[in-house]
């Protein structure tokens, strides 16, 4: 049977020539097309992965924005609330800690590029880390815009739990 497959189609036969010919064609389409099918596959990987970095990128800075929006919406406003100190008088009473709030000293103001910075010096005797913390919080979270400059803490001599601190905070409103 190979003998008579052998007669049927010699190497010199033009039509086996032509089914060779084919054949590698063939093979050499199949491996042309899945070498660009690799490549491409590569670039779509690449492009989904700077997808979802940009997508992370994309999150964080609206994340940022929004931050960046509400500050300035804040060093937008005219002084509503009075002063540093007063605003910060007013966030002591809020918390319970007015009594805690010992004085209040202007450093000075600034005005620039629109802005004007009314600084003041703050001293706080006897609070805790707690009370401390709650001022800051509601410092940063009030309507205005309170900057920290400076802030000291020293525990006291009486009791370690108890703290003595001195602040620097600046107000900054527009004009």
């Amino acid at each position: 049977m190979i003998a008579k497959l052998k007669e049927k189609f010699s190497l010199l036969d033009p039509a086996y020539a032509k089914g060779i010919t084919a054949l590698v064609a063939v093979v050499v389409i199949v491996a042309a097309t899945m070498a660009v099918l690799t490549g491409e596959n590569v670039k779509l990987k690449n492009k989904i992965n700077n997808a979802e970095n940009f997508r992370v990128l994309s999150e964080s800075y609206a994340i940022k924005n929004s931050a960046l929006g509400s500050a300035v919406t804040k060093f937008e406003k005219e002084s509503i609330g009075g002063g540093a100190d007063i605003i910060i008088e007013k966030i002591g009473k809020a918390i319970g800690i007015s009594e805690k709030i010992k004085s209040f000293r202007s450093v000075g103001v600034e005005k620039t590029a629109g802005f004007t910075k009314d600084v003041v010096a703050v001293e706080l005797k006897g609070v805790s880390m707690n009370e401390m913390v709650n001022l800051l919080f509601e410092m940063k979270n009030s309507e205005s815009a309170l900057l920290v400059e400076a802030l000291d803490m020293n525990q006291q001599l009486s009791d370690a739990n108890l703290l003595d601190v001195k602040l620097k905070v600046a107000l900054v409103t527009k004009g």
